[in-house]
């Protein structure tokens, strides 16, 4: 997914990450504050989200999960229209977002790329890069991967190498 919005942002396209707006709404007091009401003042250690408690919550508590995407999904969206609307007219724009039609995001585009490889590149890809992958492969567990291929505009396979993407991805109709 990262992989192809660098490409995309080489060959001009403007790109909103997702990922990294998260990281910083985490980091903000308002939302550590709003955490701190949903899952209580032991979700914050020395000022920070404790992100240890949050895990154990979620693997005891369902709901927990839908609980702060409740907070989350809202912020970050806001935060990708207002990226969008900040753009020069006539811009293309990427949105990268992991979870972007459980956040109800989609209504932002114009068209959808679901990027997928199968569990065993993706995990040896998020090793390589010294990344928990059985932490972010849990993350993208919860949505079927065949329900996915039937929402997006375009389904883009990423089992080879770069050369062989950026052909794939050349090959899409994109504006």
């Amino acid at each position: 997914k990262s992989t192809v919005s660098s490409i995309l942002s080489e060959n001009g396209y403007r790109v909103y990450d997702a990922d990294k707006d998260v990281r910083a709404l985490y980091q903000e007091k308002t939302f550590q504050k709003k955490i701190a009401k949903a899952f209580g003042e032991e979700a914050l250690k020395d000022g920070f989200i404790d992100f240890a408690y949050l895990r154990l919550i979620f693997s005891k508590d369902a709901s927990s999960k839908a609980k702060i995407n409740s907070l989350v999904f809202p912020a970050i969206k806001e935060r990708a229209a207002a990226f969008i609307k900040k753009q020069p007219i006539n811009s293309k724009i990427v949105l990268d977002v992991p979870l972007l039609f459980q956040a109800k995001m989609d209504s932002l585009c114009d068209a959808t790329i679901l990027v997928f490889a199968s569990l065993k590149t993706q995990r040896e890809r998020l090793e390589k890069e010294g990344r928990d992958a059985e932490k972010l492969l849990a993350i993208n567990a919860g949505y079927p991967l065949e329900e996915l291929k039937r929402k997006v505009s375009f389904v883009l396979e990423n089992e080879g190498d770069l050369k062989a993407l950026k052909e794939k991805l050349k090959a899409l109709p994109l504006p």
